[in-house]
């Protein structure tokens, strides 16, 4: 759902600034982009330093319309520049784990019947999944990036989607709902250290390392069930 967009001239003119900022800083912006952040900072000049009042107003108008078109078009025209950006590759991990529908077939076992030794395997194999991709969204974010998506829901709220704030506070919820790697640790003596974003992907490679190891140790636990007299399990296949 679209915000209702205020018509206050300070908040356009913030919104404006805004979006010069983002476009200067962008490192994938293209010359287009860089034209257009030149452009909206000169509208903006003029309209604040027009000479007379109704230099002013005309000035006013062409900038607040221009802004407001540029943040219309936000998800073509303004690149890297809009709400979200940064958390493209979260977001991108968050969609494919939401492909995996949980009707699937391959999910579908009856976790009851401790007697499949299946069972214990197929679930430990979904944890692990489930937590790898995780681990995955903790390392494409992390609290700078964070902290820069959640400026745009807290100072241009009013000009922001339902479905963008809805992402920043998803993801927020995600690295601070501890379940995931912070940013920060806790040291002998109680000391604080703020890790590198090169620490934390260490940490969080090294987490995913683990699950996956700890799942490998499954595998061979199942190859023992079987082997010592639980194959014939896998002709009651509870699908």
């Amino acid at each position: 759902m679209e915000p209702s967009v205020p018509q206050q001239p300070e908040a356009i003119l913030a919104l404006g600034k805004k979006i010069v900022d983002e476009l200067n800083l962008s490192d994938s912006v293209d010359t287009l982009g860089r034209w257009m952040a030149h452009y909206t900072a000169e509208l903006i000049q003029q309209a604040e330093l027009a000479a007379t009042s109704e230099e002013r107003t005309a000035a006013q108008q062409v900038c607040f319309e221009t802004i407001l078109k540029l943040w219309d078009h936000r998800e073509t025209a303004l690149h890297g520049a809009q709400p979200g950006a940064s958390l493209k590759s979260a977001i991108a991990v968050l969609k494919a784990a939401n492909g995996q529908e949980e009707e699937n077939l391959y999910w579908r076992y009856d976790t009851r019947n401790t007697d499949y030794p299946w069972a214990d395997f197929i679930q430990s194999l979904r944890q692990t999944v489930d937590r790898a991709v995780l681990y995955c969204v903790a390392g494409s974010v992390n609290e700078e990036i964070l902290m820069k998506e959640k400026k745009w829901a807290e100072q241009y709220g009013e000009f922001i989607t339902d479905e963008e704030l809805e992402v920043v506070e998803n993801i927020d919820a995600l690295l601070h709902g501890g379940l995931l790697l912070p940013d920060r640790v806790v040291l002998v003596m109680g000391k604080t250290k703020v890790l590198t974003i090169e620490e934390r992907q260490s940490m969080i490679l090294a987490k995913i390392d683990e699950l996956f190891n700890d799942q490998l140790d499954n595998l061979k636990q199942l190859q023992t069930n079987l082997a010592r007299g639980d194959a014939s399990a896998a002709d009651r296949s509870p699908m």
